[in-house]
């Protein structure tokens, strides 16, 4: 099982912006990326990617003072998409061999916080 912790504010997925014929992420969604990037490849340290089938379960840990049904705390859904867009390519090769989410959760907390776990089949 892989574990990640990462301590940095969720930010849920964005449809790429188009702009003068280019494709391009936002910059706050790009940062992201390569910050939860980051502490995947620090965790995963010299373990091997995964090539089969696996399960994942996402914890989200948002600082806010919004309720969490507000339209701008973000969708539950876009949290783990973005989430599985980071990890693709370090913990696993694709987020197509996901079969299974265990248990995906967002939380209003008093800090920033995302808590993944990922399970081979």
């Amino acid at each position: 099982m892989i574990k990640i912790v990462a301590e940095i504010k969720p930010v849920p997925y964005n449809r790429p912006r188009f702009s003068k014929g280019k494709v391009f992420n936002t910059a706050r969604y790009t940062a992201f990326k390569a910050e939860l990037g980051y502490k995947a490849r620090l965790t995963m340290n010299g373990k091997k990617i995964i090539s089969g089938a696996f399960k994942i379960s996402v914890d989200v840990h948002k600082k806010t003072s919004q309720d969490l049904l507000n339209k701008n705390f973000g969708d539950l859904d876009n949290f783990v998409k973005a989430v599985m867009d980071a990890l693709s390519g370090i913990c696993y090769v694709d987020d197509a061999q996901c079969v299974e989410f265990k248990r995906c959760r967002k939380f209003k907390s008093d800090e920033n916080k995302i808590v993944i776990k990922i399970e081979e089949c």
